[in-house]
């Protein structure tokens, strides 16, 4: 049969038109490329500026640091010159130290008329004062027979040997004292007093027989110590069991005496136990703590030691008159 009739091929655009087409693709490639390279450019700025900040800010902050180290230093030294002034000026306000010649201790008044503060170690030296019996003070410095105080100058000792101001525990200036291995407290001495006066319940251990209780009660005006039944705590005239102080020569701490060697007393113990010697007896006591004992202890040589001295001062002031 017959053959279709050959389709023509399609018709190509003409020339101009490719290149017009051409043209445009170009143009926006080129377009985009400028785009990127202003945003690559604007990056790049803020980049830039940034970095500026931060460097000025650490700078600013070296800055700062530098002065706050300064600022520390001039500080530091400031405290350090306040510090040197306020010890000079403490060194200045301090009280004069005794010099090596003083005596420390505590001085009882034992002439009970008194006796007179003067300002100089001398007794034609004016007076600013008087001590009263029995009052204690502070001695800081011994010239002779005149010791210097707090309150100023008294005379301690007449040229007769009368002690008017005595050294509170000093053996040379009281020769009454019982010999004993413990040293009473001066600043104590009424709390051992009043504890003695009250009385205390103690064990007492006698030569036969098995150790029995007792009440133990000290009379300071006739320095007498009691030991009465435990159901009796009133001394009467016909107390007959007592002993007195000023008799006493030993205390012996602990359980050395004879009769603590006795089988009966073998359970007691050492602490708590003590010995008053005197030339023709003694008494064996043991107190319910170690505590009780050691301040019986005390008493007993603060009670020697008060009346030894009120009987110099008895003797010798006799006149009733101020020793001057």
């Amino acid at each position: 049969g017959p053959q279709p009739p050959a389709r023509a091929p399609p018709s190509l655009p003409p020339a101009a038109e490719w290149r017009a087409a051409l043209g445009r693709a170009g143009r926006r490639k080129v377009n985009a490329s400028q785009d990127v390279k202003h945003l690559i450019a604007m990056q790049a700025r803020e980049i830039c500026a940034a970095s500026k900040r931060l460097k000025e800010l650490k700078t600013n902050n070296d800055e700062i640091q530098e002065e706050d180290l300064e600022q520390l230093d001039e500080a530091k030294r400031n405290t350090k010159e306040a510090e040197s002034e306020l010890n000079e000026q403490s060194h200045q306000l301090k009280p004069a130290q005794p010099e090596k010649n003083a005596v420390i201790g505590q001085w009882l008044v034992t002439a009970r008329s008194g006796l007179y503060v003067r300002r100089a170690p001398d007794q034609s030296s004016k007076h600013t004062g008087v001590l009263r019996y029995q009052e204690e003070v502070l001695g800081l410095e011994q010239k002779g027979s005149w010791i210097r105080h707090e309150k100023g100058w008294s005379l301690a000792r007449k040229a007769d040997g009368t002690v008017l101001l005595g050294r509170i525990g000093a053996n040379h200036e009281c020769n009454a004292l019982a010999k004993c291995p413990l040293a009473f407290d001066p600043k104590r001495g009424r709390t051992y007093q009043l504890a003695v006066m009250t009385g205390d319940v103690f064990i007492k251990h006698g030569r036969s027989g098995r150790p029995h209780r007792r009440f133990v009660v000290v009379a300071a005006k006739t320095g007498r110590i009691y030991w009465l039944p435990r159901q009796t705590t009133q001394v009467t005239t016909r107390t007959a069991s007592y002993l007195h102080i000023s008799e006493i020569t030993e205390i012996l701490v602990g359980k050395h005496s004879k009769v603590f060697q006795r089988p009966s007393s073998r359970n007691a113990n050492p602490k708590c136990c003590f010995t008053l010697v005197t030339r023709t007896r003694g008494l064996n006591l043991q107190a319910e703590t170690e505590a009780q004992a050691h301040t019986w202890i005390m008493a007993v040589l603060y009670l020697q030691f008060l009346l030894d001295h009120r009987e110099r001062a008895r003797v010798v002031s006799s006149k009733a008159t101020i020793h001057r």
